[in-house]
C-alpha cells in the first residue's frame, strides 16, 4: 500500500538485464521469492513487511539494482544472474578474477565469477552462490 503523496514503502528498482528475473513469463521467480520472504518474516518474527513493488528503471545499469525504503535509497548494487557470487567467509587468500563487490547481506568481500572459476574458488576457500537462473 502506498502512502498519501505516492512514495511505495519499499520498492526495488532494476536495470533491463535483470527484467528476466522478475518476469514469471520469462521463468523469474523474484516476485514469488519476495512474496515468500515477506510470509517468513511475519510468521517467523511476526513482523508485517509491506507489500515491495519491483519495478524496472532505463537510467539504472543493465545489471544495476537500487533499494528504497519511502523512495530514500538504502542500498545500490549489481546482480550477475548468470555468474556466481563467490564470497570470502575469511580464510581465503587466492584472488578471483572477475567483478569484484561487496555480498549485500552479511557485506563480506564477493566476487562475481563464471562457472568454470567455481570450483577453483571453493576449494581455495570461497562460498559460491547458485546463479539464480541459468
Amino acid at each position: 500500500m502506498t502512502d498519501l503523496i505516492g512514495v511505495d514503502p519499499l520498492s526495488v528498482e532494476i536495470g533491463y538485464g535483470l527484467i528476466p528475473l522478475a518476469d514469471p513469463k520469462q521463468g523469474g521467480e523474484l516476485l514469488e521469492r519476495i512474496t515468500l520472504l515477506r510470509k517468513q518474516a511475519a510468521m517467523d518474527m511476526g513482523v508485517l513487511v509491506p507489500a515491495i513493488r519491483v519495478r524496472d528503471n532505463v537510467q539504472l545499469g543493465a545489471n544495476e539494482y537500487v533499494v528504497k525504503l519511502r523512495g530514500v535509497e538504502v542500498a545500490r548494487s549489481e546482480a550477475f544472474p548468470s555468474q556466481y557470487l563467490a564470497m570470502n567467509p575469511g580464510g581465503a587468500v587466492e584472488k578471483l578474477t572477475g567483478v569484484q563487490t561487496t555480498e549485500p547481506a552479511f557485506g563480506l568481500p564477493a566476487t562475481w565469477i563464471q562457472e568454470s572459476q567455481r570450483t577453483f574458488a571453493e576449494v581455495a576457500g570461497y562460498t559460491s552462490s547458485i546463479p539464480p537462473r541459468s
